[in-house]
């Protein structure tokens, strides 16, 4: 049984993460100091130390937070492909990888500035930041990488790499770009439609998947 003290922490927990969450998307993390934070979540400067012990791994717990469900639904979209459809095509291994992020972010988005955080990570120049992010999809990036190169037996694994990274980034384009979609020409707009947005992800990188390999 919880008690109240705990349901305290927890409560507090919640609220600098909440709070730096937001500092961090819209001042970067950099400019963003723990006094910021607990100022924002109205909570003692002790309780960053308390439950984090330290900035950095209040970072880490942020990108955990946000990172975390968005992997775990990748990997049980691919476990489901897998598992019911033989043989497994490329775009459905394409859509396991970019549909979770572009429909968790889209929901985040209503409420917060998940996707301006996520630009800040890309932005940063400390390469400390970076090694914490890209930690978050190790296990990610080897399964999909294999999936992948089951499906494109042709391609070289560096090959594989590389069309893994462009995919990553038209993805990463897409939701850092997408509420200002509709004021490009045309008045694309994700938030219309997200489902419809995959769509053209998925089609758009699968294309550029099985083109030939670059001559070496």
């Amino acid at each position: 049984m919880t008690t109240a003290s705990e349901k305290k922490g927890q409560g507090t927990r919640e609220k600098l993460l909440d709070a730096a969450e937001r500092l961090f998307a819209d001042q970067g993390f950099n400019r963003t100091s723990l006094r910021d934070i607990t100022a924002a979540a109205e909570a003692n400067l002790a309780s960053v130390n308390y439950h984090f012990g330290s900035k950095e791994r209040l970072i880490q717990e942020i990108f955990k937070r946000r990172l975390g469900p968005i992997n775990e639904a990748r990997m049980a979209a691919l476990d489901r492909v897998e598992q019911q459809v033989d043989p497994v095509s490329l775009e459905s291994v394409v859509e396991a990888f970019v549909g979770p992020a572009l429909r968790m972010c889209h929901q985040w988005d209503q409420k917060g500035s998940v996707s301006r955080l996520l630009g800040n990570v890309m932005n940063q120049p400390d390469a400390r930041l970076k090694e914490q992010f890209v930690d978050q999809f190790r296990d990610v990036v080897a399964r999909f990488s294999r999936a992948l190169s089951s499906r494109l037996p042709d391609l070289p694994p560096d090959e594989i790499h590389w069309r893994f990274l462009f995919m990553a980034g038209l993805m990463a384009h897409t939701i850092l770009w997408s509420h200002d979609m509709p004021r490009l020409p045309g008045g694309l707009s994700y938030d219309d439609d997200v489902e419809l947005t995959i769509r053209h992800l998925v089609g758009f990188t699968c294309a550029g998947m099985r083109s030939d390999a670059i001559p070496r």
